[in-house]
Parts: C-alpha cells; structure tokens; sequence
C-alpha cells in the first residue's frame, strides 16, 4: 500500500506518521478533527479490500474491540468501510514498557524493590 502520511482520510483523519506495519494493515498516528485527540487509524492495505475475507476478519476484530471494555484495551472509535478503504479508528497507545513506568513511579514497586 502506499504510504498515506499527510493525507486526511473522510475529511477528518490528518495522517501524521507512519507506524510499523501490520501483517494486513498499515497503521498512523493521526489526528481526529472532530474529537480534537491523536488517535491511531489501522488501513487495511490495498491487495486486501477487495477480499472478503479479510474485510469480514477485520470486521470481526473491530466488532469485538467494541465489545470489550477495560483499561488495557485499546477504545475502539468506529470503523470504516468505504469504496476502496477499510480500516479502524482507535484510542492512540503509547507503548512505553511497564518496567520504565513503574521506576519511574517508586509507589508502585514491591517494597523490597524500592530503593529510594
């Protein structure tokens, strides 16, 4: 697929940056004109829109990242199928490592473990 970065999908997803891609879908940081946040849009790529197949499995995914709600889950915003464009909006994760976190926060640490 080619890259979309700095394009503005159904007029209101500024594409920002390019993330590392999946199997089957390309993924941005972007920018949501109408909530004002940084969100992620996952695009399925192109050699893949017109299989059914995946359009039902990235359906099915997008269908059950609704479904479930709980702090380590990625928030779901919609999904989009339109003409030649399938893909997701989502809540932007910022993978900072969980060990990095808890230094930085000494509360969280076992006692024995905080050295500060």
């Amino acid at each position: 697929m080619e890259d979309l970065t700095n394009s503005v999908l159904l007029n209101n997803f500024e594409l920002k940056e390019k993330k590392p891609p999946g199997q089957i879908s390309d993924v941005y940081r972007a920018f949501d004109r109408k909530r004002g946040v940084d969100v992620a849009v996952k695009v399925l790529r192109r050699d893949f829109v017109n299989n059914k197949d995946f359009i039902n499995y990235f359906e099915h995914e997008a269908e059950l990242m609704a479904e479930l709600k709980h702090p380590n889950i990625v928030r779901l915003y919609e999904f989009i199928h339109e003409k030649n464009l399938v893909g997701s909006v989502c809540a932007l994760f910022d993978p900072q490592p969980a060990f990095s976190v808890w230094l930085s926060r000494p509360a969280l640490l076992p006692a024995a473990l905080n050295c500060r």
